[in-house]
């Protein structure tokens, strides 16, 4: 059994239609005998009309405050496609960044993933489900707060799982890329979430979300 990690950007998920053409891919994923995690962005530009919202409202909103705002985007997204799978008989259920144990720095805006103990989403798989997971966002248990982790963050959250703690400016070790697929690139001089090719890519690596050392799929559409 492997672990299939996909990611859907906010072009791939911006309508109901949509998510119904989402929801059958992961479930073209699950029959296979996969245990499939799902990473959502927010649907369409809806994470611009929000800073738009925030900017009529203030000058100078602080960054505590767009990261709350912020990071309900892919909230919305996770929950909407997990209802829609559910009412297709197929378990599922959504995660916040926080939820699934994506811990990062503290810097609101820009933060960088540490590590992902993800220790709900281990439950869910063990017990078959979906797990959807919120993209873009984690929380850094010294501040206490929500972060967001800026430009590609949704990209970052869907290829941590399978890319792990590897930092050594490479791809990560055991990467077997498909034929015109685009390998994942450390860029070091910046954060985890600027690591990852803005083209769509898939690859496949050795899992290290805590607890899984199966083969890990990562395909991430724009």
């Amino acid at each position: 059994m492997s672990l299939i990690v996909q990611k859907y950007g906010g072009t791939s998920v911006a309508n109901p239609e949509s998510l119904k053409i989402v929801a059958e891919k992961i479930i073209n994923a699950k029959k296979e005998d996969n245990q499939v995690v799902v990473v959502v962005s927010a649907m369409g530009s809806s994470t611009d009309e929000l800073i738009s919202l925030a900017n009529e409202l203030s000058e100078e909103p602080s960054p505590r405050e767009m990261d709350m705002l912020l990071s309900a985007g892919e909230r919305i997204t996770m929950s909407l496609l997990a209802m829609h799978l559910n009412s297709l008989g197929y378990d599922s259920f959504s995660l916040t960044g926080s939820q699934a144990g994506i811990i990062t720095t503290s810097r609101h805006g820009r933060a960088e993933i540490e590590k992902i103990s993800g220790e709900r989403v281990r439950e869910g798989l063990e017990k078959g489900n979906i797990v959807i997971v919120a993209g873009f966002q984690g929380f850094n248990p010294d501040t206490r707060e929500i972060t967001t982790l800026g430009r590609g963050g949704s990209d970052a959250t869907g290829a941590e799982p399978c890319t792990g703690s590897n930092n050594d400016g490479k791809s990560p070790s055991g990467l077997i890329l498909p034929e015109g697929a685009m390998p994942i690139v450390p860029v070091q001089a910046g954060p985890r979430s600027e690591r990852i090719s803005p083209k769509r890519f898939e690859a496949t690596t050795t899992s290290n979300l805590s607890g899984f050392n199966t083969k890990c799929a990562v395909k991430i559409s724009m």
